[in-house]
């Protein structure tokens, strides 16, 4: 699965979350408010509404906990997905600036005692010697 994938999948979860609670809420207080009428009436149905009602609840809650941490471990993996990227970009980014140090190690360089290509050798005093260089 892709980014946008789990996105979408975490998207589902934190929509359906946020409808199922409005609408199971309002089930919820329907159910409860019938199961109410009918016992006052003296119904059994109104027992057994109240079974189901008080079922409805316990399964709504699981629901809803499942929705939650759907949403929120994907929203944990989304986090974390991102600090590894930063992490390896970093250390991507270490390695080059090492290859980059070991690639001017290859390249020709002058030494203190060549001139660099396109100067002239500029020599110390104290270290001429006659006719081992240019005397300036």
């Amino acid at each position: 699965m892709g980014h946008k994938d789990l996105e979408a999948v975490g998207k589902a979860a934190h929509d359906l979350f946020n409808d199922f609670t409005t609408y199971s809420g309002h089930a919820r207080v329907a159910s409860e408010a019938a199961a109410g009428g009918l016992k006052g009436e003296g119904f059994a149905l109104g027992d057994a509404l109240d079974h189901v009602t008080q079922r409805w609840n316990e399964q709504t809650k699981t629901l809803l906990d499942a929705c939650a941490h759907i949403s929120n471990h994907l929203r944990a993996t989304q986090n974390q997905r991102a600090a590894d990227d930063s992490y390896i970009a970093g250390t991507v980014s270490s390695i080059a600036t090492l290859d980059e140090g070991f690639d001017d190690r290859g390249r020709a360089r002058p030494t203190p005692c060549e001139p660099a290509q396109g100067r002239r050798r500029r020599s110390h005093p104290q270290f001429r010697q006659p006719g081992l260089g240019p005397e300036q």
